[in-house]
């Protein structure tokens, strides 16, 4: 598949896998949309983007906030028009033993890495259904949950509008 000229919105691009992976797309061309809530780092990854003339948006946000998530969408469309890919990598990460992690934290976990995942591809989701030029399109959920044994999942999922 290639990437040239699609659309791929990344969460968490502003350090780890997600500046990595924003980069490493870089030889392929696309439109990237780079989605993080500290600016001064998300900063720094666009800096990077542009040294290597790559069309991209940057955006500030929360994915745990609903508006940023509309914010994500919206800017995205009025940008470049479709949403080819989205990868779901924001996350955080809290280094207890998982028996002694406090309620709290086991909460922010659950809505930064499980729940903002799902309705951040919720609320995208029917724009891949109305792209013009393709009838496949591909979400990406990068999961993880630190612990005493850290745990993480890489979930990718290519579905074609008939199988729907």
């Amino acid at each position: 598949m290639t990437y040239q000229n699609m659309t791929i919105i990344i969460t968490g691009a502003s350090s780890g896998i997600g500046k990595a992976v924003s980069l490493a797309l870089i030889p392929y061309k696309p439109k990237l949309v780079i989605v993080a809530r500290r600016s001064d780092k998300l900063r720094e990854t666009a800096e990077e983007l542009d040294k290597a003339n790559i069309d991209f948006l940057p955006i500030i946000g929360d994915v745990r906030n609903a508006e940023d998530r509309n914010k994500i969408i919206d800017l995205t469309l009025q940008e470049f028009g479709q949403i080819d890919v989205l990868i779901n990598n924001a996350g955080i990460g809290k280094a207890n033993l998982i028996v002694e992690q406090p309620e709290e934290e086991i909460d922010e976990l659950l809505e930064t890495n499980v729940k903002a995942l799902i309705m951040l591809t919720r609320k995208n989701h029917p724009y891949h259904e109305k792209g013009r030029r393709r009838t496949h399109y591909q979400y990406f959920f990068i999961l993880c949950f630190a612990s005493s044994l850290p745990f993480c999942c890489l979930f990718r999922n290519k579905s074609s509008s008939e199988n729907l």
